[in-house]
């Protein structure tokens, strides 16, 4: 019987890894696009700075 009860834990446990792990993956992917938005748009406010001094 407590064997049955200790396998049943140490599966739960393992799956609520799992979830945390694949929570975080998908946290981490839902940041990126805000900073390659950000990172391209500073980039192209700099850019054109740079080509309207030299018109």
């Amino acid at each position: 019987m407590s064997d049955e009860k200790t396998v049943e834990n140490k599966l739960e446990d393992g799956i609520g890894r799992v979830q945390d792990g694949a929570e975080n993956l998908f946290n981490k992917a839902a940041d990126q696009p805000v900073v390659a938005v950000s990172v391209a748009g500073l980039f192209g406010f700099i850019l054109g700075a740079l080509l309207a001094r030299k018109s």
